[in-house]
């Protein structure tokens, strides 16, 4: 709650063309299974959605490039995410771009404040001005592999305890439902609902 109604958030991942060479499996659908927007789309949108507590997704527009017909797969494809509660999320991905270096960004906007990450950064409004409250912390050793680290130790604990992992199978449902409808908006060329 500390950014108010959030209204419109823009996430993306795009990797400069020395870090994807797009040979091997990534250019096969049959080991693949779909190009970019399965990719590195999945975990953007999951990020994006869950940050914002899995708002129910009315409908998504998107675009990629090549266009996905037949066996080809989308390199780099931007959408427009649509939701239920009237917010909206941008989002982009990409492999091989000619960049300088690899871009993932998210930032989230409320009508009382703002958040990005990479580096993380929060502002809100407070008596009359906008305040950076960004939480003072250090840095970890490299928080790209610590991710990993946590999640495999998350995994782990729930299947010792049998709990409820955080991202539960109706999540992922969700967010595969996202995904098909991007993908079928970029093949046909219009929006597209998801519910």
């Amino acid at each position: 709650g500390e950014l108010g109604r959030v209204f419109y958030g823009k996430a993306g991942w795009l990797m400069r063309a020395a870090t994807w060479t797009g040979e091997g499996w990534r250019k096969d659908r049959d080991t693949a299974g779909g190009g970019v927007l399965w990719d590195l789309g999945a975990q953007v949108l999951d990020v994006a959605l869950w940050l914002l507590g899995m708002p129910p997704v009315a409908a998504v527009s998107a675009t990629a490039h090549p266009a996905p017909e037949g066996d080809t797969l989308e390199t780099t494809a931007a959408a427009l995410i649509r939701l239920q509660d009237g917010g909206t999320i941008g989002l982009e991905v990409g492999w091989g771009l000619h960049l300088e270096k690899d871009q993932a960004y998210l930032s989230l906007f409320g009508d009382t404040g703002a958040a990005e990450l990479h580096p993380l950064t929060l502002h809100k409004e407070m008596h009359g001005s906008l305040v950076n409250v960004t939480p003072a912390r250090e840095l970890p050793r490299n928080s790209y592999q610590l991710s990993y680290e946590h999640e495999l130790r998350h995994f782990v604990a729930r299947v010792a305890d049998g709990g409820r992992p955080d991202s539960p199978a109706d999540h992922v449902v969700e967010i595969l439902g996202v995904l098909e409808a991007l993908v079928r908006s970029a093949r046909e060329g219009r929006e597209v609902p998801v519910r």
